[in-house]
This record gives structure tokens, C-alpha cells and sequence, in this order.
């Protein structure tokens, strides 16, 4: 919970000085461990394997066995009604996992190809997917956030998080604000900035605390997977 801790603690627990940034280095060792900063979607499936793994379930293996029962008892009508429930059922799952599979795609589209990182004490641009935590992020007007990242620096600063948060206004950081309540939501957490929001107004600087499946955004992701 990186909101609750001081910009001194989330330093010092990240082990980065904010001046320097990482090295290059310990940024590759960073990038093995924690792999690389995107979503991951699961593999897909053909609309015909999707549709066979619907009808991979107890209850449909039951309605099935009902199907055959009603045909030996010479209820054909019954049979047929049954089988529709089954086909209906299918489809209709069908579509739910399509869907899905286009909400990870619209998430991932989300993300940038950029991000303005400070390593060895240089400010230089570098691929957002090798983003690590403990990166030192430069922010800047009309920039699209890499990472979920513990804000050390903020001057006037706006993002627009309305794809996460349902804010339909910027809203307003701090980085020197610390809560201390664990349970603060999302959207009032005014000393984060979140992965794949963007910078509508002034500058800022930030530590990278989450990267990929386990940033805010991420989480979504998982949810939809699932």
C-alpha cells in the first residue's frame, strides 16, 4: 500500500536514489525479475473451441443424459427443448468470452509505446514494456502514465483517470500528501498516478511501484481473464 508511506520510505524500500535514477544495470536485473511492463491476455481460442468448452460442464453433461432419457420415454419435444437450453447456454457463453477477449485487447491499447525515465542521472525516452519498479518516470502534459507510480514531485498536476475511476474530471495529485488509511479509495489516492491515465495538466516525477498484471489496471485484466 505505497499511498501510506512517505516519498522517503517508498524511496528507501525501492532502493533508488530519485536524483539517479537506476542503473542500467540493476534496471535488466529489475526487468528479469519482474518481467515486462504490459497486460497479458489468454491465449486465444477459435469460436469452435470456445463453443466445445461450454458444453464441458456437470450440469450440461446432466442435461445431455436427460436429452437421452426423453428420448427413450419417446418425449421428443422435451428432448428438443432441452438440446435449445443447451445450444442457447453455449452461445450465449460464446459471446461472453468474446467479449472479454476485446476488453484485454481495448486495455492493451491503452498503453503506449514511450516513457520518460531517469536512469544513471540522464532523463531519456525508453520502451514503456521495460519499465521497472523503481524507475524514476518524468511527467509531463499530454503523456500517458507507463506504471502505477508513488508520486514524489507535483506542480499543478491533473490526470485524467476516468477509464479507472469513472471521475468524470481530472483530478487533482499531490505528492506530498500520505493517508493513513489503508481503505482509501481508488480515486481519492492523490498521491498515485495509475497505469495507462493521462497527464492533462502540469508536470510531475514519480517512482514506479507496480508494472504490468499487478498494477490497478492490471488487476482488471486478471478479472477479465478470468
Amino acid at each position: 500500500m505505497w499511498f501510506i508511506k512517505s516519498n522517503e520510505e517508498v524511496l528507501k524500500e525501492l532502493g533508488v536514489d530519485l536524483l539517479k535514477g537506476l542503473s542500467e544495470e540493476e534496471a535488466k536485473i529489475r526487468l528479469e525479475k519482474y518481467g515486462p511492463n504490459k497486460l497479458i491476455a489468454k491465449k486465444k481460442k477459435t469460436i469452435l473451441q470456445l463453443f466445445v468448452a461450454q458444453l464441458q460442464e456437470w450440469l450440461i453433461y446432466i442435461l445431455f443424459a436427460a436429452v437421452v432419457i426423453t428420448l427413450f420415454m419417446g418425449e421428443y419435444i422435451d428432448s428438443v427443448i432441452i438440446l435449445l437450453v443447451i445450444i442457447v447456454n453455449a452461445v450465449l457463453g460464446v459471446v461472453q468470452e468474446v467479449k472479454a477477449g476485446k476488453a484485454i485487447e481495448a486495455l492493451q491499447k491503452m498503453s503506449f509505446p514511450k516513457a520518460l525515465v531517469r536512469r544513471n542521472g540522464e532523463v531519456k525516452e525508453v520502451d514503456s514494456e521495460n519499465i521497472v519498479p523503481g524507475d524514476i518516470l518524468i511527467l509531463d502534459a499530454g503523456r500517458f502514465i507507463a506504471a502505477d507510480m508513488r508520486l514524489i514531485e507535483s506542480a499543478n498536476l491533473q490526470i485524467e483517470e476516468s477509464a479507472l475511476t469513472g471521475e468524470s474530471v481530472p483530478s487533482e495529485k499531490n505528492a506530498a500528501l500520505a493517508y493513513t488509511d489503508p481503505k482509501t479509495p481508488l480515486g481519492d489516492r492523490d498521491n498515485i498516478a495509475f497505469m495507462s491515465t493521462l497527464v492533462t495538466n502540469g508536470r510531475g516525477i514519480g517512482v514506479v511501484v507496480e508494472t504490468g498484471m499487478n498494477t490497478e489496471v492490471g488487476k482488471i485484466a486478471h478479472i477479465i481473464n478470468s
